[in-house]
């Protein structure tokens, strides 16, 4: 028995060589996109069979744009001394304003506090039954609430159960079982079925790093495709089964526990005699060259030569160019030669 296998090509969030974004699938029947041009922003519809060479309908997209010229800059002046008359009326209203309010004082929104008097027992109680009485009428208030979110959450957990039921019972097919449209009705050989559904597996495990690939996991997702009659099946079942399982509360082997590694023993460890050197004196930094006016060989200190000119420098310290060439080392035309002297 032999089968044929078309593959159809997934262009959401693609840009065509003609600069079309695809968005989405809008129609299946026959497949068509929606697309929107990069350029323009024209949003239209374009069948799946010619997507791949189809350009933008807005005949304007195409149009080159046009240069600015005399009357654009002129606008553009008018524009700018409009605004600015509006700011300078603006600052003269704004002054008339400060202007003609100087004067006028606010009258105070409280009135003034009056002298602390110390609170006496009885008024301190009837404050406190009043506060009471606030607190037992707001519980009163709330009551049916509370029981309205009671039922609700009771309501959620049966709800859960029958799920996990349906998902995880041998004994019970699920009557709202999803499959998906490339795979419906779709029949081929045991070892082509074995093949297709470990590709599907492993871009499902590629796209959900979380799920453990233990017995106990995948066990779950094969049994429910098995008694529902779906031996071939997509990585989007799969998801929908994991994701319906996780909110209905199944659980699932997570990821295995590391072993504790050996503790150490720091009893039988010898003790260790640690001695701290006395701290040594740097050395001052000495420069040997010559005496400029006798010749004789001679040190300088770091002081000396800081104050020394350069031309001094280099009579001190002998700095000829002979002295600062660079040693010529280095690949030749007859390969690496050694240093001269």
């Amino acid at each position: 028995m032999s089968s044929v296998q078309r593959t159809f090509v997934d262009w959401s969030g693609k840009v065509t060589d003609n600069g079309l974004l695809v968005k989405r699938l809008v129609s299946r029947r026959p497949p068509s996109w929606a697309v929107t041009c990069v350029k323009c922003g024209c949003e239209t519809t374009e069948p799946h069979s010619r997507i791949g060479y189809a350009e933008c309908r807005n005949r304007a997209c195409k149009l080159p744009e046009r240069k600015r010229d005399r009357l654009d800059d002129e606008r553009a002046r008018a524009r700018e001394r409009e605004r600015r008359a509006l700011e300078e009326e603006s600052h003269l209203a704004e002054q008339r304003m400060s202007a003609e309010t100087a004067d006028h004082t606010i009258k105070p929104s409280r009135p003034p506090v009056s002298e602390y008097v110390p609170m006496s027992d009885r008024d301190r109680h009837a404050i406190r039954a009043r506060h009471e009485e606030e607190r037992l009428e707001e519980l009163q208030r709330q009551r049916p609430v509370r029981e309205a979110e009671q039922r609700l959450k009771e309501t959620h957990r049966r709800i859960a159960a029958m799920q996990r039921d349906t998902l995880t019972n041998p004994g019970l097919e699920d009557i709202d079982v999803f499959i998906a449209d490339e795979v419906a009705g779709l029949s081929m050989p045991t070892s082509h079925a074995e093949q297709y559904n470990i590709i599907e597996w492993k871009k499902f495990g590629n796209a959900h790093p979380e799920f453990q690939p233990t017995d106990h996991n995948i066990g779950l997702l094969i049994d429910y495709h098995l008694r529902n009659h779906c031996g071939i099946y997509t990585s989007a079942m799969l998801e929908s089964v994991y994701q319906g399982m996780k909110d209905a509360g199944v659980e699932f082997d997570g990821p295995p526990t590391p072993e504790p590694e050996p503790g150490i023993d720091y009893s039988t460890w010898k003790p260790v005699e640690l001695h701290i050197a006395p701290p040594k004196k740097p050395q001052p930094v000495v420069y040997e060259g010559w005496d400029v006016e006798t010749g004789e060989p001679r040190n300088y200190s770091t002081r000396e030569i800081d104050r020394m000119s350069g031309d001094q420098m280099k009579r001190a310290l002998r700095l000829y160019p002979d002295k600062l060439a660079l040693p010529n080392v280095g690949p030749g035309p007859n390969g690496i030669r050694e240093q001269t002297s």
